[in-house]
């Protein structure tokens, strides 16, 4: 998956480790997660990352535990990076940057949460960047992967945001599995 990833997009998850691994904690969140995008692209959520990061540090703690090695993802922060991709094909977009993987973190109401704690209305940030309206999906819009196919399918079965812009552009559980076959 991060193969899809730009080089911005990719900095956002090597600060999201840094962060979790300053602050003490054993996983990588989707807290620490719009944090990275936070340093990365600022101008996104429109929040000064220090204040991000102390509305976090409220809602996370720290300790002074050291950290090492490889930090493991939560199941939240997976699902943000694989609804990533999903905002980027709702968005006609070729590759997942810091926007899309923050369309995709604001979904959770826990990074809305810290988004406003740290001074940002989310439902503005989600209105300025999240495509309002694009045409419907044709045959060459459709994932040509079967693992991406897969991803589309887990993400239309959970709901949100995300698999409403694949529905309203043609993209269902249903077109994907008709394209590749049942599973």
């Amino acid at each position: 998956m991060f193969e899809r990833f730009t080089e911005a997009a990719r900095q956002c998850v090597v600060l999201a480790q840094e962060e979790a691994r300053e602050l003490g904690h054993e996983s990588i969140g989707s807290a620490h997660l719009v944090l990275g995008v936070a340093r990365v692209a600022p101008e996104l959520l429109g929040v000064e990352p220090a204040k991000l990061r102390a509305a976090v540090v409220e809602a996370l703690g720290s300790s002074m535990k050291l950290v090492k090695g490889r930090i493991p993802f939560t199941p939240d922060a997976k699902s943000a990076i694989e609804h990533a991709l999903g905002v980027a094909i709702a968005r006609h977009d070729r590759h997942i940057g810091p926007t899309q993987l923050l369309l995709a973190l604001l979904e959770q109401t826990r990074v809305q949460d810290l988004v406003r704690a740290g001074g940002a209305a989310p439902e503005e940030v989600l209105a300025r960047l999240a495509p309002a309206d694009a045409p419907a999906a044709g045959e060459d819009e459709l994932p040509q992967d079967r693992a991406d196919a897969e991803l589309l399918q887990r993400i239309a079965r959970r709901g949100g945001a995300v698999a409403a812009w694949l529905h309203e552009r043609g993209i269902d559980e249903a077109t994907i599995r008709e394209r590749f076959g049942e599973r």
